[in-house]
């Protein structure tokens, strides 16, 4: 059998949106203790019984590990000052907050690797790994959503002989809208070197907040141009 290695290149790509949103009378403000508006204390507060250890991050190199131990554990995550790394987009406002938690049970289902987000000490943004349980009981409390589909074709390359496969992938977006506060389930497809099928999907919600983009912009340019002004100083002698 010859072996082959594969190259990708895009082909096409659309967007349908569909909207079959279900009149439903409760409005979506978060999932169980993880409200957007609540704050810190109610973290800590479940940490304290249901969690096996709580920790700062003092290496981010560290951060995959946690996510696949077979522990519990709550990691509170540096703040960045240092606008030049790309650490998990971590907020350069000193008024964000940010924490990992492995797992959170409700309702009998388990939502894994959470990603929450504080601006003065309130929640404002939570992002975890998704499952069709979790979709399916959002549906079933908060109505349909918006379904937007992503299909994008891309030509899988074989090297050795030039031809080529034209392989679709496919972004489902579901979304439920709540005035400023928005959720999301997230499925799309991937294609590994093989040409391989891979699904992957994603939870997010947040509610809009511009004091907190504010903040965010007007540190990130403080932080760039401090950081300008050194690499200039360290030219001197240049």
């Amino acid at each position: 059998m010859l072996l082959t290695r594969f190259a990708f290149s895009i082909a096409l790509c659309f967007i349908t949106t569909i909207s079959f949103c279900q009149p439903n009378n409760e409005k979506f403000t978060g999932v169980g203790i993880f409200k957007i508006g609540t704050d810190t204390s109610i973290l800590i507060n479940y940490a304290s019984t249901h969690v096996q250890y709580i920790r700062d991050c003092d290496d981010y190199e560290n951060y995959d590990y946690v996510k696949v131990a077979n522990m519990s554990q709550l990691v509170r995550l540096k703040t960045n000052s240092d606008p030049t790394r790309q650490i998990w987009d971590l907020s350069l406002c000193p008024d964000v907050s940010e924490y990992f938690l492995t797992a959170y049970e409700v309702a009998g289902i388990t939502i894994k690797n959470i990603r929450l987000k504080y601006f003065k000490n309130k929640l404002v943004d939570f992002d975890s790994d998704a499952s069709m349980e979790i979709t399916d009981a959002l549906k079933l409390k908060y109505g349909q959503p918006k379904l937007t589909v992503t299909q994008t074709t891309y030509n899988c390359l074989y090297k050795l002989t030039g031809l080529t496969k034209p392989l679709i992938a496919k972004t489902y977006q579901e979304e439920w809208v709540n005035n400023t506060i928005s959720a999301t389930s997230l499925l799309w497809e991937t294609y590994d070197d093989h040409c391989e099928k891979q699904i992957n999907r994603s939870f997010h919600y947040y509610i809009t907040n511009q004091q907190l983009k504010q903040c965010e912009d007007s540190y990130r340019v403080k932080s760039e141009n401090n950081t300008k002004k050194q690499q200039i100083k360290n030219l001197k002698d240049f």
